[in-house]
């Protein structure tokens, strides 16, 4: 697995839908992004193609080197408190 890869939220660009057909979801010159749960990916995939739009592309969503090194950092942090 990708180490930027979240794993946990996709994101899915369409184009032929409401901004407002998905929490979230932002429009720009006729192309809607929003993230979804990988989970619910199949469910907001089918909801667009029933809505009368069209996939544009599914990806998932990257973390930042930013957050990677504060997660690393925290769970360093915790663990060497839990040693004391």
């Amino acid at each position: 697995m990708d180490l930027l890869q979240s794993g946990e939220q996709t994101e899915i660009v369409a184009r032929g839908i409401a901004s407002n057909a998905f929490a979230g979801a932002v429009a720009q010159d006729g192309v809607v992004r929003f993230t979804v749960e990988s989970s619910k990916q199949r469910v907001a995939l089918e909801n667009v193609w029933h809505l009368g739009g069209e996939v544009l592309s599914v990806n998932p969503v990257r973390r930042s080197l930013e957050d990677i090194f504060l997660e690393v950092t925290a769970n360093q942090e915790s663990k060497s408190e839990g040693a004391q």
